[in-house]
């Protein structure tokens, strides 16, 4: 069975990385919002205003990349890589000839 109790400081980042989306969430409905309002009321107007859209698409592009930072940030230090696992340590042991799947004296591919 795995431990699934947290540390202080993971619980920390875990409910700082909710904050953090609801936020940009929060930003990115209004951009939104108001970019829809401003098609939507000025109809009386021909010229459609190519600011409130591109500032919608703009700070969605942002909370989409901000979002996708933080979560690879909080992966790497909840959930580190195992050491066997990372790719100069399985290129090393594909160079010196050692079997990467072999435990106990079994080897992996027999």
């Amino acid at each position: 069975m795995y431990n699934t109790t947290k540390t202080f400081g993971e619980e920390i980042l875990d409910q700082l990385g909710l904050f953090l989306a609801a936020t940009f969430g929060l930003i990115v409905a209004l951009a939104w919002h108001d970019a829809i309002r401003q098609a939507t009321t000025d109809q009386h107007s021909r010229k459609m205003k190519l600011s409130p859209w591109s500032f919608a698409l703009i700070v969605t592009v942002i909370a989409i990349v901000l979002m996708a930072l933080w979560a690879t940030f909080v992966a790497s230090r909840l959930y580190p890589t195992p050491k066997a696992l990372k790719p100069d340590t399985l290129f090393r042991q594909h160079n010196t000839g050692s079997k990467v799947g072999a435990t106990n004296g079994i080897d992996a591919a027999a």
